[in-house]
């Protein structure tokens, strides 16, 4: 996507700060790296099918934002933001008697790390506090989720079945969710 051509710019023109002098143009520099595997064995058994699985998925993210009618004005907004995320699952798909039946467990962690951002001296106060702010935390967590899942369903006849589905998720994170 074009920025300049698709979307129209928004005029801060009348901000008295030099950096909105003008027109507000912008360049995003952006960078990301993904990468992710699966692996996924089925074997069928009795009336059903289990299968049991891993998968993996890393993404690493750059930006820096920049005015190229104001060269002091940078912002370095996302600095090796990274995600990792592991998770393996056992999932049961089968019938009895009457029952259409799933049952099915996924272990999750994600890791996500970043580095410092940082923005230009010309930028307003609240937008250095938030710089500082974000600097100053714990910019590293993990999270561990475990989901269950129960599905039974019951014919009444050709044309309406009968589903009661039961999903329970555990989520334990060691720290917030996202680093402010």
């Amino acid at each position: 996507m074009r920025n300049f051509e698709l979307r129209p710019s928004p005029n801060f023109s009348n901000i008295a700060s030099p950096p909105f002098a003008d027109d507000d143009k912008r360049l995003v520099d952006v960078g990301s790296d993904d990468t992710g595997a699966s692996l996924t064995f089925s074997k069928n058994i009795n009336n059903g099918a289990i299968s049991f699985g891993i998968a993996g998925h890393n993404a690493d993210h750059n930006s820096v934002i920049t005015d190229p009618d104001f060269a002091p004005f940078e912002v370095v907004n996302f600095n090796n933001a990274e995600a990792d995320q592991l998770s393996a699952f056992t999932e049961w798909q089968g019938s009895f008697k009457s029952f259409e039946i799933e049952l099915g467990t996924r272990y999750q962690r994600i890791k996500n790390d970043a580095d410092e951002i940082s923005i230009s001296p010309a930028t307003l106060p609240p937008a250095v506090a938030l710089q500082n702010r974000f600097n100053s935390s714990d910019r590293s967590q993990t999270d561990h989720n475990l989901d269950l899942v129960a599905k039974f369903a019951y014919p009444l006849n050709d044309e309406f079945t009968l589903i009661n589905a039961s999903t329970i998720t555990f989520r334990v994170s060691l720290q917030q969710t996202l680093p402010l």
